[in-house]
């Protein structure tokens, strides 16, 4: 079987389907139960789900299980621990299209070559599908599912835990990938007699993976895939498993050198500031300086892991050199080391503490509230204030130069008519705003600020029916105090929402830049 992507590597198990039959998924691959636990499918009934899912994997929560007709079921408690966009291509009608797309599109196609003679694999190289191998998702259903089938594969090929893990994991287990294969060049360069060896970062990354992964990884693949179901009496999986193993593999070795590449380029530049640094420590033999190597090195490592150098004779060279040095002055970096983790992690927690301590409790928030209606109430005593600006027009050309660009029409306005503007008459300061600490300052917005505001909330708010809001822009480094402008906007919108939910008696009038008048 020639390479393919990833999205069509299962077709060729269609094989395994008897020509009469209507549903290809109520039969191999998709009823092993090791593979429906690998593609995150709902499990069979008759399953043992105790032992198909294990501990430290998705758990289904649906006890009666599927019937393997069903085509790809996935369970909603494992689709909840899904992020959102995974989430939605794997909704009830993508997954209903893409079963479609096997059922009645691609497996006739199937069936009418095989009864023309031909096998399933000329029929996989002959079948055209509508999109390639970038069709998106068609609502049209003009490609017959295939974009749908596609999302949905790569969705769950590609998720936490699933089939491309799987394999990168075999891969790893056997010393076939892209890092192990470098490692491998980089010693025999040391060793190299024939000629000068090169520098350690001169030393080419592998290409292909043909040198580096053979028959027995491909196997491995399939049988941690598939399952035993797919094994044959000698204990191999079948040849056309061993395919999907193949194609599995290769795409993944390509996956793991693109990520090779760039690991690669930042163990560089953190093996360069290593050496710098180790050269003064060495120099200055002071604790800052070695202290400063030493963190140097923690970087390197980080990197040096993932490129498998930091098992190799360099790494652990420079490492001991460091730890000498630290021995001729009295410490021990293991100690050392120790301690900056200590403190790391301390720094860590305390920042975990802070923000959770920024986190309104109950008491605030009951405060918070009171303290809004308490506003509202005097609000509602000055509703017949008159308002003494015009109607909004929130229409901006900036590149035509029309009408004003920022706040020109607010120059003058005193500072009560622009909070008269937010419907605000006779207040100085906004809603839901805390009242503060005891011996705090309370925070008292500037007119260029609340002139802001009104500007932001009236591009927000429309001024003709089918045109939309428009956006602002808020310069920056010019002292306009954009926090606290922008904190004053959320306050209206969360005010003007609470107003929408207050019972009629509790209701303000809306300002006037919310209604046009």
């Amino acid at each position: 079987m020639p390479l393919c992507p990833l999205t069509r590597c299962l077709f060729p198990t269609l094989s395994q389907v008897p020509t009469e039959s209507d549903n290809p998924f109520k039969h191999a691959p998709f009823t092993f139960s090791e593979f429906r636990r690998n593609m995150m499918f709902a499990p069979l009934e008759g399953d043992d789900q105790e032992d198909m899912f294990r501990d430290d994997l998705l758990n289904v929560a649906d006890k009666a299980g599927v019937q393997a007709g069903d085509g790809i079921v996935i369970d909603k408690e494992s689709l909840g621990r899904l992020k959102k966009a995974d989430a939605d291509s794997l909704s009830e009608e993508a997954l209903a299209r893409a079963n479609k797309f096997i059922t009645d599109w691609y497996w006739p196609k199937v069936q009418d070559y095989r009864a023309a003679g031909m096998s399933t694999a000329y029929a996989i190289e002959r079948i055209q599908l509508i999109g390639g191998s970038n069709a998106r998702a068609d609502p049209t259903g003009r490609d017959g599912g295939w974009g749908y089938y596609r999302k949905a594969v790569q969705t769950l090929f590609n998720r936490p835990g699933g089939v491309l893990n799987v394999v990168e994991e075999v891969m790893d287990q056997a010393g076939a990938t892209p890092a192990h294969a470098w490692r491998q060049r980089r010693d025999e360069n040391r060793r190299s007699v024939e000629s000068e060896p090169l520098n350690e970062y001169d030393v080419p990354l592998p290409g292909g993976c043909s040198k580096y992964m053979g028959g027995d990884v491909h196997d491995a693949i399939a049988e941690a895939v598939f399952g035993p179901g797919a094994l044959g009496t000698s204990g191999k999986p079948d040849t056309v498993y061993a395919k999907v193993g193949q194609v599995l593999g290769e795409r993944m070795w390509e996956r793991l050198s693109r990520r090779l590449t760039k690991s690669v380029m930042r163990s560089r530049s953190c093996h360069e500031t290593c050496l710098v640094m180790m050269k003064d420590a060495r120099r200055i033999g002071s604790k800052e300086a070695m202290d400063d190597a030493l963190r140097a090195l923690k970087r390197w490592q980080i990197e040096a892991e993932s490129t498998l150098e930091a098992l190799d004779a360099p790494f652990n060279r420079l490492k001991g050199e460091l730890s000498e040095i630290y021995d001729q002055q009295g410490y021990t970096m293991a100690d050392v080391a120790a301690a900056m983790q200590r403190r790391t992690r301390s720094k860590r927690e305390y920042r975990s503490r802070k923000k959770i301590s920024k986190l309104a409790s109950a008491m605030d928030v009951s405060a918070s509230q009171e303290a809004y209606e308490l506003f509202c109430e005097t609000l509602q005593k000055s509703l017949d204030a008159e308002i003494p600006l015009g109607p909004p027009c929130n229409r901006v050309q900036l590149l035509e130069g029309y009408e004003e660009i920022g706040t020109e029409k607010y120059r003058g306005v005193p500072q009560e008519e622009l909070m008269a503007h937010l419907g605000l008459q006779g207040m100085s300061h906004l809603p839901l705003g805390n009242p503060g600490s005891p011996g705090s300052k309370p925070i008292n917005l500037m007119c260029h600020q609340v002139a802001g505001i009104c500007t932001v909330l009236e591009h927000a708010f429309t001024a003709e029916e089918g045109r939309a809001g428009l956006a602002t822009m808020i310069c920056d480094e010019v002292g306009l105090g954009k926090t606290g402008l922008l904190i004053g906007v959320i306050q209206m919108i969360a005010h003007l929402r609470q107003q929408q939910e207050s019972s009629p008696d509790k209701k303000l009038i809306p300002p006037p830049l919310a209604t046009g008048k």
